[in-house]
């Protein structure tokens, strides 16, 4: 039995991703959370430098350093601040 309250997360099963309205839902629908947040659209690939300008980025409760911002925003990250994340 799930509650109805609205905390979006994105539920991925087989290759199929979905939003549910919050992740007992998708649990219950047998797909597994894969992040906070609605799904993301497919974007087509970015072209990416490899600069070493290194990003601190998260992406629901997943922090990672990357190279340079277009590789975090590329991953469906949101940069959050310049440097290696401690």
């Amino acid at each position: 039995m799930c509650s109805f309250e609205y905390a979006p997360v994105c539920g991925q099963r087989a290759d199929r991703t979905q939003t549910f309205s919050n992740a007992c839902l998708a649990r219950a629908d047998g797909f597994r959370v894969i992040h906070n947040g609605q799904c993301r659209r497919a974007e087509p690939p970015r072209a990416c430098t490899m600069e070493f300008v290194p990003v601190c980025a998260v992406r629901g409760n997943r922090w990672q350093t990357f190279s340079n911002s277009c590789l975090a925003r590329a991953d469906g990250f949101r940069i959050v601040h310049q440097g290696q994340c401690r």
